[in-house]
């Protein structure tokens, strides 16, 4: 689809002469990603680089595997008893598996990102606030504290189904599932559970105002992200192909939106940074 060209009020009157609903391609996030995956699926949709010693080196993620990965996320979930009105909270940085998850959670449920510089009380109180079935989380890893904080807080979650560790084991007897170790098990080409996404389901809740008091949770539903994504495309006026860093952290909303979901949805390239990058990022 072309771009807007707005200069005038009278530019603004004619777009919005046709709604919104007749100008989308996807009503939800999980079709918003086959659809950016259909443009070209041996395109590359992320990139990981882990250091600045290794930025030669990068993990690559084609679209046809990146859609592969979300559905088997979503899979992993369903197996779990997720469903869509059941919530996964995640304690993640900027890596390949966050998007699987973010997306593959949506596909399933509800995601609630969380940001992992919280005080592990403040994580508790939005974790409980958001009815929180399952907890993914960075296992551990140099640099970081994730993990350290979950184990403090899990006893706190009396209503915890499951813990998912990324980059890290399992240890099913304690009711861990190591994300990387089990991910293949599921399978990558449909959704088991036979979902059929209405637009008006609540697909995430993003805490705000962290910085001001108590965070509040902002639920989205999939209509909204669909739009979100949208106009952030134009706004961004990128092309599939091209590429984007990601530069705010995958608990806040522009990071998963503008470098996220706009980007896949037209089969641009999204370049993610360290694992710990996260740790300089300011809270907003």
């Amino acid at each position: 689809m072309d771009g807007f060209k707005i200069s005038t009020i009278a530019d603004v009157e004619e777009v919005e002469k046709v709604p919104i609903e007749q100008r989308l391609e996807y009503f939800n996030t999980y079709d918003l990603i086959k659809h950016g995956t259909a443009i070209n699926p041996d395109a590359l949709a992320i990139s990981l680089i882990l250091n600045g010693e290794s930025y030669d080196k990068p993990v690559q993620v084609t679209y046809r595997d990146f859609l592969a990965q979300v559905t088997r996320a979503a899979n992993l979930f369903h197996d779990l008893g997720i469903g869509p009105q059941d919530v996964i909270s995640y304690l993640l940085p900027a890596v390949p598996q966050t998007h699987y998850i973010l997306w593959g959670g949506e596909a399933a449920g509800i995601v609630n990102p969380i940001n992992p510089l919280l005080e592990p009380s403040t994580i508790v109180e939005i974790c409980q606030a958001a009815g929180t079935k399952v907890l993914v989380a960075l296992g551990e890893f140099p640099g970081s504290d994730i993990w350290e904080k979950v184990i403090k807080i899990r006893e706190q979650l009396p209503n915890l189904k499951a813990i998912i560790r990324v980059m890290g084991p399992s240890d099913e007897k304690d009711g861990i599932y190591g994300f990387d170790e089990v991910l293949a098990r599921y399978n990558g080409e449909k959704l088991d559970s036979g979902r059929v996404i209405d637009p008006q389901d609540i697909a995430s809740m993003y805490h705000t105002g962290g910085t001001t008091g108590t965070p509040k949770l902002a639920p989205h539903t999939h209509f909204n992200e669909a739009v979100m994504a949208f106009m952030a495309h134009f706004a961004i006026d990128l092309v599939p192909g091209e590429t984007a860093l990601c530069g705010l952290p995958l608990f806040h909303v522009n990071g998963t939106t503008v470098t996220g979901s706009a980007l896949f949805s037209l089969g641009a390239h999204v370049v993610l940074l360290s694992p710990t990058g996260y740790r300089d990022v300011s809270i907003f």
